[in-house]
């Protein structure tokens, strides 16, 4: 637990399930009074090792947890997408994808966000990612986890087509597919020529 105005337990107690351990505060690096609660693995003491305790705690009654992958195509997980989820319960939840590098996923699910304590039921999740609107919905297990993917589907390939003059020692004519920042792209090259016209590749 994090920025706390008070704590009441000391490093490595034992505690049981309801008992006072501390209370809100807004110390340290902190915008405002909030609960801030990440579990570690390995090293306690690095921001590298934290993993989202949503998916460790049990929900309360009736609801059940949301492990979300927000990705491009098949891999890249994007940070700082907000996911807005519309649950059975008729409310509307917000929670935007993990922002830095720190954040573990969990190695089953490969997630960047999650939901704790959602209603059981029927979820339909909305993202915006590159201009295109990803939506689906997952069935909330009481009491488990549900899983959603919102997965933009990948870019289709697109041709190369360059045309440059012979007297440019470097002319060729080419076709063939370019690599922009990992995305494919279609690149079009037109120039006047002169008489005599490069070698085709």
């Amino acid at each position: 637990y994090g920025h706390l105005e008070t704590v009441e337990v000391q490093s490595g107690q034992a505690v049981s399930e309801g008992q006072f351990i501390g209370t809100v505060g807004a110390g340290g690096v902190a915008a405002g009074p909030h609960l801030h609660l990440e579990i570690r693995t390995d090293n306690p003491d690095s921001y590298y090792n934290v993993v989202n305790p949503d998916l460790w705690l049990r929900p309360i009654p009736g609801h059940g947890v949301l492990a979300i992958r927000v990705s491009r195509g098949e891999g890249l997980l994007v940070p700082g997408v907000r996911v807005i989820a519309y649950c059975s319960d008729g409310r509307y939840r917000t929670v935007d994808t993990y922002w830095y590098g720190g954040n573990l996923s969990d190695r089953f699910y490969l997630e960047n966000a999650a939901l704790g304590d959602v209603p059981g039921g029927p979820c339909t999740l909305t993202a915006q990612l590159d201009g295109q609107t990803l939506t689906m919905t997952v069935q909330v297990p009481v009491g488990g986890i549900g899983f959603a993917w919102l997965k933009r589907p990948p870019a289709e390939p697109h041709h190369v087509r360059i045309r440059m003059c012979a007297s440019n020692p470097l002319s060729h004519h080419v076709d063939g597919v370019v690599v922009l920042r990992g995305e494919q792209h279609r690149l079009i090259a037109r120039q006047r020529c002169s008489d005599r016209i490069g070698q085709h590749l």
